[in-house]
């Protein structure tokens, strides 16, 4: 049960006519090889990297929509190619039954060294990126190559009209065209910045005096430069986020930044894909009891960015420099650059509600027991709390999920919060598998040092260890953190993972105005995974 509800009253009949954003669903996007916007400027080296990419967010989360960041760099070094490029993303992206907004301008990380034929290299060292604490307190490891738009050196409060061209240029070439969303004026603008408010309100003017077709947006929330209130929050808070949603009863509102997971540096939840849908339905329930409280359902970007890549947001904003090894479960992003979800069940979760969202003829069969079950990360405390908890404690050692019974083919994933990991201590999963020879039960036993499946034998009065695997004395099993235990069970063999990460394949693309960017787990995989395959 919900402890606690909200109440906006509208007037007139303004929500009425404001934009419905609910089938607005997916993730910013920048290819995983990529390490900031600059990658436009190579788009043809990058051009099957996004066709797999968006094909693998397409299959597995059934994402509708992209937010892609431009830069005025890629316009005034060659704005006849930049615009081609654009229209090619657009074109596969509607390949993959997705549509794209665009985004302008933007305050956040470096403000200098942005340079179109010197791909920055990302880096968790200290030296090598220069880390240091950004104009929002954030520590610079986290995005050391991502780059404000524009630079500081390009910036002239005197002369914002510079930027005029190229923004009537690109929402003039797109703006009657339905695979195109929204026009985002500006991210995150410093506020303490007369330049930036000033750029917000002037380009806004100029988008709009272009008449497209498409909302034209601009954080922070609501202000007179946003058709929509655009709202961030990495907070967890989801009262906060519903008051932000219906704070003005003449506008609808799009959540382009709903958060990120609950990580190892953190003591809550930062904005969990799992607990931003479980927001959402709150809103759907709602919007069925009370319309005038909840008129419309926004539209969400999940996990800041769709890619666990080169921009380096897997890692939290203020992890130490040089922090390793790689985090059990990456911070922002929900896809690995090989194509599989960083969590499948969070994968299941958000394409089930998307395809109820979109009403399509199908989704029945495609929902219908996609999840058995889900502990969502939410605290005990959380106000929106209405999902099962698990807790295992030393006083409460075991937990049985209600209403699931024997499986042939099944992949289960749980999140596991070790406070402390001392020799002898275990988590035990057991698992009853129907199979030819009738209902078997099957244990993982989790150790501090080693991953073990069992198949239980009643006739030889105990169990058989099926296969064991060392788990690394550096990184596998996390303490004071999230640990994602992947199981899969399929006929004859049952898998196992820790931390699953993405292993390096070692892709390289050449071209002659590019600098192949490294793989982002290159010589680092074996420290930070464990995982294991056992005959049943």
């Amino acid at each position: 049960m919900f402890q606690h509800a909200f109440l906006v009253l509208f007037i007139g009949c303004a929500h009425g006519e404001v934009v419905d954003t609910s089938k607005w669903l997916g993730a910013e996007y920048t290819p995983a090889r990529a390490s900031n916007t600059l990658w436009w400027w190579n788009f043809d080296e990058y051009e099957d990297d996004v066709l797999l990419e968006l094909e693998a967010a397409r299959r597995h989360f059934g994402y509708t929509t992209l937010r892609m960041f431009l830069h005025p760099l890629l316009y005034e070094a060659d704005d006849v190619a930049f615009i081609s490029n654009i229209t090619r993303f657009v074109e596969i992206a509607e390949t993959k039954d997705m549509r794209v907004g665009f985004v302008f301008f933007d305050d956040c990380f470096a403000h200098e060294g942005a340079d179109l034929n010197e791909p920055c290299l990302p880096s968790r060292d200290p030296v090598q990126s220069g880390c240091e604490v950004g104009s929002f307190g954030q520590s610079q490891c986290c995005m050391n190559c991502w780059v404000a738009s524009p630079q500081d050196k390009d910036r002239d409060p005197s002369d914002v009209d510079r930027y005029r061209p190229y923004v009537t240029t690109i929402v003039s070439a797109f703006k009657n065209d339905p695979r195109v969303l929204w026009w985002e004026i500006f991210n995150e603008p410093n506020e303490a910045s007369s330049f930036s408010l000033t750029l917000r309100s002037a380009a806004y003017s100029w988008a709009k005096a272009v008449h497209p077709t498409q909302p034209v947006i601009s954080c922070w929330d609501d202000n007179d430069a946003t058709d929509i209130i655009d709202h961030h929050s990495y907070s967890g808070n989801f009262i906060e986020m519903s008051k932000a949603t219906y704070s003005d009863p003449l506008k609808s509102a799009f959540i382009t930044e709903s958060g990120c997971r609950w990580y190892r540096t953190l003591d809550k939840d930062a904005g969990s894909p799992l607990n931003v849908v479980n927001w959402l339905n709150f809103l759907l329930e709602e919007r069925k009891r009370r319309r005038s409280a909840v008129p419309f359902v926004p539209g969400v970007m999940f996990a800041w960015e769709l890619m666990v890549g080169n921009v380096n947001t897997r890692f939290q904003w203020e992890d130490p420099a040089g922090l390793t090894p790689e985090p059990p479960i990456p911070w922002c992003g929900s896809l690995f650059p090989d194509g599989t979800p960083v969590s499948y069940t969070e994968a299941a979760i958000i394409r089930e509600y998307i395809t109820l969202q979109m009403n399509t003829s199908h989704r029945a069969s495609e929902t219908k027991g996609a999840v058995t079950y889900v502990d969502t990360f939410l605290s005990k405390e959380q106000v929106l709390q209405n999902d099962q908890w698990l807790d295992l404690t030393a006083s409460a050692a075991r937990y049985t999920p209600p209403g699931v019974g024997p499986v042939q083919d099944a992949l289960l994933e749980v999140s596991l919060w070790p406070t402390s990991v001392v020799a002898g201590a275990t988590v035990m999963l057991r698992a009853s598998v129907q199979d030819g020879e009738g209902c078997r039960g099957y244990n993982v036993t989790v150790s501090k040092s080693r991953i073990v499946v069992w198949r239980q034998n009643p006739e030889r009065g105990g169990r058989v260890e099926l296969g064991s695997v060392k788990i690394a004395a550096r990184g596998g099993l996390f303490t004071n953190a999230w640990n994602l235990l992947r199981i899969h069970i399929e006929n004859s063999t049952v898998r196992v993972w820790l931390n699953p990460q993405y292993q390096d394949t070692k892709r390289v693309v050449d071209g002659r105005h590019f600098k192949t960017i490294r793989a982002m787990l290159s010589g680092n995989t074996a420290a930070s995974t464990a995982s294991l395959v056992a005959a049943r």
